[in-house]
């Protein structure tokens, strides 16, 4: 599995559980789990309950808060080396 990968999406694939299969359980569109395994959405107080209730605390507000900020930094550090890069 990818080092950058959302604690849900690692979550899905050891449970062998599809997006939509995770996404009925929590009670939410499978496209909100998307976002969130993304790293495009924060998932509400609410929802994070019910994430870590499905998932018995495998997936923590803490783990997707550092999954989030990850991707942020991956995204900053692209855009540094784009504007690094010469103009074709």
């Amino acid at each position: 599995m990818d080092d950058d990968a959302s604690p849900i999406t690692v979550y899905r694939a050891r449970h062998s559980l599809t997006l939509q299969a995770f996404a009925l359980k929590v009670g939410v569109h499978y496209t909100t789990v998307l976002r969130i395994e993304r790293g495009a959405r924060e998932p509400s107080a609410k929802l994070m309950r019910a994430i870590e209730d499905v998932t018995e605390g495998e997936v923590t507000s803490e783990a997707l808060q550092e999954h989030r900020r990850r991707l942020e930094e991956r995204a900053k550090s692209r855009c540094k080396v784009a504007e690094g890069s010469p103009a074709a």
